[in-house]
């Protein structure tokens, strides 16, 4: 007997004709109209009801869903649960979000996905998806982006009963043992496809507003079987939707972006954005500071080790203050989960609850998601994860940072309780991600050297202006300068309250657009409350740093390089504190070499650069180049720390006790990346645009940048002494970075800028300096070097041949 047909999957790209019709052989039957309610819905059967019933039976699961949900905004939200030890990073990550509705044709109910409808929207209908409306009520303007944005078929569902009440019986067991395409759920198995005959349904639950399905799907790869218990949730979204807070660039917020068409623009199209932010609001609106009606609540999960749980929920609090300033008391709490016992219903994946998870997986970071109403931006809940590793990377942080000036640190692995503080400053981090704030990078430059080394600066403002940046630990206070070790790490910054205000603030809707202009126009009275994060114009302003900190950027990277190398001298002693052997030792070195690395990274940003002030049109320049002088500066510093090695980096006691081999090839690759750095085509763009700069008169020129990479990179010619290992390697490896210039390179830096929406033109001009003047100007530098290397520099047998093949590469290079 054939068996009926339960569901079917359509394209993306198109909406094909579907029947319901079983085919046997060439001729079609019409399928029956429903079975017995009884028959479909037995006595064995487990129900649960809530948003609508739910029931399984064996390996069956049906949807019970009555006629007032037909047509209404959910919410398909996908993560993982359990997974096989072989699934990369783990379980809790997202694997899909999109809105969804159930609409009802003939004997078949529609899955529709309104997702991609929502990336197009009128202005009078901007937090709703097109859709099919009545033509007395329709404006030109809605038809044309109706008949724009078709809603896709994720499956269409035969009706298996109606119910003595009405509802539509759906079996929905196909729909969740199979990898939907739109869920993109092939991704968790590396693009293998699911093995139904390894996959079912594991269980169903229904809450007020949600149903919960949760499926086990395997996969065989090339390597085996690979398995996840997939957490799928229906939500329904809020009846009455947030009114939404537009986004302005000059606060960074997450936010759901969209196309907005207005009947009669002459303007066309305009690309708007809502922020993302929780639901508060107050239990008395007439209070100036008032208790939520419905507070954020942020469970820690069953997962989290015991000893690290205050400290997770210390994280959590840790933006009490700022809600408050905000006009919110107690807005936001941190909870252990429920027991078992307590709950057996609850589970972290649930949409309902906020929850931070530790996943069991060695990965070296830490993650704040949201799940939110894609038409408002209102965040229902967010699932964080922390990684098992993340602690390594905060040991290594707070040693090679801040051990120099914290006596407390002086031993490796750190205390619980320095460990127990890092981890809070994550946590806290992560969490400012899910209250909807972005990365804010320029705020790790908010603060002066002088005042980061003010004791009593650094314990109001800690080590930035916003938790939310990359800036990590005050490196910069010296151990003399009395700065107390609770002082150098982050914490919520002057800007954070900025921005949380800004975001959540109740404000009377007919002035609600002017107060937010105003108050974001206040970055250009205190720069400590600007934004720069991970966009365009931050890849190009020495403003905005990712692991570094300080606004004098040469200074700043002076004094970190100082505290560093004291690290580094003791590193051997404090490691051997805390371990048996020497296995994790030349881990630890290399993170202190990537520190080091970093700091001279910023250096370099200067050299080329354009500061951004970011404002509305009322004020200019947007753009301004950085003074030639501190580029000149900073180049100088770059070739003279960044391409030499101070001993301490390995005569520490390292090369007899972490590796017999290798360290000098791990250090090679740090100052090779540092020659990429100082002949990055997009760097030397930018030098060969200064003299276009009307604002900058006496640029840094480009042949006066050549001339300084050349001898210092070969300083040892000009006073006759012989170079080291490191040195001699790093002159054979300047030409090989030379040559760049003439070839089509495509960097991880042009990458980084098309990631970033960048044109497609510019990045194929950071891709290549094919065109530039920085060939002439390095021409010009290399012939100087030719008629030195010909006069001869030494009489030693090995540093003469050295210096002999240098010759030869710089004559082959002039020669092309």
């Amino acid at each position: 007997m054939a068996s009926r047909c339960r569901v079917s999957f359509v394209s993306n790209f198109r909406l094909a004709a579907f029947s319901a019709a079983i085919i046997l052989g060439s001729v079609a039957v019409a399928p029956a109209q429903g079975r017995p309610y009884a028959e479909v819905v037995t006595a064995s059967a487990t129900t649960s009801d809530g948003l609508f019933k739910v029931h399984q039976q064996g390996l069956q699961t049906l949807f019970e869903v009555p006629a007032n949900m037909l047509g209404r905004d959910m919410l398909w939200y996908v993560e993982r649960g359990s997974v096989s030890t072989v699934v990369p990073e783990g379980a809790g990550k997202a694997a899909a979000s999109l809105m969804v509705r159930l609409e009802r044709r003939g004997d078949q109910v529609i899955v529709r996905n309104y997702s991609t409808s929502l990336s197009r929207r009128t202005n009078d209908a901007p937090t709703s998806p097109a859709g099919p409306t009545s033509d007395q009520k329709v404006s030109p303007i809605a038809r044309a982006v109706s008949e724009s944005s078709l809603a896709t078929p994720i499956a269409i569902l035969p009706i298996a009963s109606v119910s003595p009440s009405g509802s539509l019986v759906l079996d929905v067991t196909p729909l969740f043992r199979a990898a939907v395409p739109e869920l993109g759920l092939s991704s968790v198995f590396g693009g293998a496809p699911v093995d139904p005959g390894r996959s079912y349904v594991d269980t169903v639950r229904a809450f007020p507003r949600n149903v919960m399905v949760d499926s086990y799907l395997s996969a065989i790869t090339p390597q085996g079987a690979v398995s996840a218990l997939l957490k799928h949730s229906w939500t329904l979204l809020p009846d009455a939707p947030l009114k939404p807070r537009t986004f302005d660039s000059r606060v960074g917020l997450f936010t759901v972006d969209f196309e907005e068409y207005a009947e009669g623009s002459n303007s066309g199209v305009s690309n708007k954005s809502f922020v993302r932010r929780y639901r508060l609001e107050k239990k008395d609106p007439s209070a100036a500071v008032s208790e939520p009606v419905k507070p954020i609540v942020y469970y820690v999960g069953r997962t989290v080790p015991e000893k690290w749980r205050k400290y997770v929920r210390q994280g959590i609090e840790d933006w009490q203050p700022a809600f408050e300033a905000a006009g919110f008391k107690n807005a936001i709490i941190g909870k252990d989960a429920p027991t078992p016992q307590e709950d057996p219903t609850w589970d972290p994946s649930d949409t309902r609850h906020s929850v931070i998870r530790w996943i069991a997986n060695p990965v070296v970071n830490a993650l704040g998601p949201t799940i939110a109403d894609p038409r408002t931006g209102e965040i229902l809940s967010a699932h964080i994860l922390v990684w098992d590793d993340v602690l390594k990377i905060a040991n290594a942080w707070y040693y090679g940072m801040c051990s120099a000036a914290d006596p407390r640190a002086q031993s490796l692995p750190l205390s619980d309780e320095l460990t127990g503080r890092m981890l809070r400053y994550i946590v806290a981090h992560e969490v400012g991600h899910t209250l909807g704030l972005r990365h804010n990078h320029r705020a790790s430059t908010a603060f002066s050297v002088k005042d980061l080394r003010n004791p009593e600066f650094a314990k109001k403002y800690g080590s930035t202006a916003s938790i939310m940046a990359y800036g990590r630990m005050n490196y910069v206070a010296q151990p003399g300068d009395g700065v107390a070790p609770e002082s150098l790490m982050p914490k919520v910054g002057i800007y954070d309250f900025h921005a949380i205000k800004w975001s959540y603030s109740p404000l009377p809707a007919d002035r609600e657009e002017m107060i937010l202009d105003e108050w974001a126009s206040e970055s250009l009275k205190d720069p400590r409350l600007a934004f720069g994060g991970e966009d365009l114009s931050a890849a190009v302003d020495p403003m905005v740093q990712t692991q570094n900190i300080g606004k004098e950027r040469v200074e700043a990277t002076r004094l970190g390089l100082a505290n560093l190398k004291i690290a580094m001298a003791n590193l051997v002693p404090a490691y051997k504190k805390g371990a048996k052997n020497y296995d994790g030792l030349y881990d630890r070195w290399m993170e202190m070499l990537g520190i080091r690395f970093d700091y001279l990274e910023s250096v370099a940003k200067e050299i080329g650069g354009r500061e951004e002030t970011r404002s509305n049109i009322k004020h200019e320049p947007q753009f301004k180049p950085v003074p030639a002088a501190r580029q000149r500066t900073a180049a100088k510093f770059l070739v003279k720390e960044g391409l030499n090695w101070d001993p301490v980096y390995y005569s520490n006691g390292v090369l007899p006790n972490a590796i017999p081999f290798n360290l000098s090839f791990s250090m090679r690759a740090y100052q090779r990346n540092t020659l990429n750095t100082l002949f990055d085509p997009m760097r030397l763009g930018l030098m060969s645009d200064a003299k276009m700069d009307e604002d900058d008169e006496m640029p840094y020129s480009i042949t006066e940048y050549m001339d300084d990479i050349v001898t210092g990179v070969f300083s040892e010619v000009d006073t006759k002494s012989n170079p080291s290992v490191l040195r001699r390697a790093l002159q054979r490896d300047f030409f090989t970075v030379a040559n760049k210039l003439f070839t089509v390179n495509h960097t991880d830096t042009s990458r980084l800028y098309e990631a970033m929406g960048a044109p497609g033109f510019i990045v194929e001009a950071m891709s290549s300096s094919i065109g530039s003047d920085a060939r002439i100007a390095l021409r010009v530098a290399l012939q100087k070097l030719e008629a030195k290397l010909v006069a001869g520099v030494t009489k030693d047998p090995l540093n003469a041949a050295h210096w002999n093949a240098c010759l030869t590469s710089t004559r082959k290079w002039l020669a092309q």
